[in-house]
């Protein structure tokens, strides 16, 4: 066995042991724990903002895209009744303008076949007269 142990020196050793567990508990390691502790809070808050942040961010965009969606049909829509519209007026106009063109048209026919008939006729009398002079040329006598 060594030779003598003081138990005395030994107690106090533990005492002061004890003791300075005590105050660097107190004084270092549950602040130094605490402020790891409220570290990670902050960190685990500030994910969890920006977890949240992300999400309000897909929604806006979730509902941008939504509505973008929305308007291109709306303007789609617009686009092809505009389309629609103007094809329909583009019709009228061409029917009225071919009706016209056919009204001209037969009212030159009509004219036209008044100034052959008048012309005609005119050129039956000439022929008449024109055959009389002959004829009255030709027999050298009156007719």
């Amino acid at each position: 066995m060594p030779e003598s142990i003081d138990f005395n020196l030994l107690i106090i050793q533990g005492v002061v042991f004890l003791f300075v567990l005590w105050f660097l508990n107190t004084l270092l390691f549950k602040p130094v724990l605490q402020l790891f502790k409220k570290r990670e809070e902050k960190t685990d808050g500030y994910f969890n903002q920006a977890e949240n942040l992300k999400t309000k961010a897909q929604n806006t965009l979730d509902e941008y895209e939504a509505r973008l969606a929305k308007t291109k049909k709306e303007i789609l829509e617009i686009k092809k009744d505009h389309l629609s519209k103007g094809k329909q007026q583009r019709d009228a106009v061409l029917k009225k303008s071919r009706d016209e063109a056919n009204t001209k048209l037969e009212d030159m026919r009509v004219a036209l076949q008044k100034e052959v008939d008048g012309t005609r006729e005119f050129l039956g009398l000439q022929i008449e007269v024109l055959g009389k002079a002959i004829a009255e040329k030709v027999l050298g006598r009156k007719i």
